[in-house]
C-alpha cells in the first residue's frame, strides 16, 4: 500500500522533473526552433504560451494562480479524508 509520503514523493518528483525539462528547453533551444529527439516521430519545439491549451485565457495569470490554489487546497483535503 502507497503512503501519503510515496504520493507526495511521486507528486514532487513529477512537478521537478517537468520545471527541469521545460528550464533545459528554456536554456538550450532557441524560441520557434525544433529539436529532433526520434526522426520522424517526436520534435521538441519551444513555443511560448501565456495561456492554458491552445492560449485560452491568455494573459490571465491571477485566474492561474487562484485556480491553482484552489487545487492544492482541494486535493490536500482529500489526501487527509484518503489517509
Amino acid at each position: 500500500m502507497i503512503t501519503i509520503l510515496g504520493y507526495l514523493f511521486t507528486i514532487i518528483f513529477l512537478v521537478g522533473l517537468d520545471q527541469y525539462t521545460k528550464n533545459l528547453i528554456v536554456t538550450y533551444i532557441p524560441e520557434g526552433k525544433k529539436l529532433e529527439i526520434i526522426p520522424g516521430f517526436f520534435n521538441i519545439t519551444y513555443v511560448k504560451n501565456s495561456g492554458a491549451a491552445w492560449s485560452m485565457l491568455e494573459g490571465q495569470r491571477t485566474i492561474f494562480i487562484i485556480i491553482t490554489v484552489l487545487a492544492v487546497i482541494y486535493f490536500s483535503y482529500l489526501l487527509t479524508i484518503i489517509f
